[in-house]
Parts: structure tokens; sequence; C-alpha cells
């Protein structure tokens, strides 16, 4: 049992050993090596292969009615949403401000009619 883990062990270090021999090896691409030990290891720029544009025929996308395509295909502001949640708070808000006015209407006419009634 003792030489069973000792030899587990002699094995598990000589592991460890050759993991150290074993380096990463680096590769420069976008560094340039200033040292001469390692300018070897340096990799050629990658060429960037280029994108076929496609054409477009505008007249037949946006046709006629160019309004309508830029309606379409604008996005929404970002806004919208607490738009739509707030719709029904500023109609009932409306509704109450349009009342004070008249209320504030009804009181200035009231105070019109008393003080041309005391004029009389």
């Amino acid at each position: 049992m003792a030489d069973d883990r000792k030899a587990r062990l002699k094995a598990l270090k000589e592991a460890a050993a050759a993991k150290e021999a074993e380096k990463p090896v680096l590769k420069f691409r976008n560094y340039s090596v200033k040292d001469e030990k390692i300018k070897h290891e340096k990799l050629d720029q990658v060429k960037v292969a280029e994108e076929e544009v496609p054409e477009v025929d505008l007249d037949h996308v946006i046709g006629e009615d160019t309004e309508e395509v830029i309606a379409n295909v604008a996005p929404k502001k970002p806004n919208w949403d607490l738009r739509r949640e707030i719709a029904g708070k500023l109609a009932k808000l409306e509704r109450r401000t349009q009342r004070a006015i008249a209320e504030l209407a009804l009181e200035e006419e009231k105070k019109r009619m008393a003080a041309s009634s005391k004029a009389s």
C-alpha cells in the first residue's frame, strides 16, 4: 500500500515537472517585439477580406410616398412606453385643468358683475 502511494506521488511529480517544462508559446501579432530572443515568434498581420456592398435601387424601394417609408423605418422614440402608461393620468389632469380654468373665469365674471352692480 505504501509502495503504491509512493508510485502515485512519483507519477504526479513527474507530470508536474513535465508541465513546468512546457512553457506557453508567445505569439505576437500586434506588438512589435524589441527583444531579439523572441523576435522570431512574431506573426504576420492578418489580412481582412473585403465584403461586397449590395447595390440597392432606392427608387424601387422608396417608391412614390417617401414619408410613409420613413414612418415605417424610423424607430419609435425611447419614451413611447412611458407616454402610453401616463396617457390616462394626463387626460384626467387635462380635464381638471379645464374645470379649474372655467371656475376661475366664473369667479372673475362674478367679481365684475358685483363691481358693476355696486357702481350703478
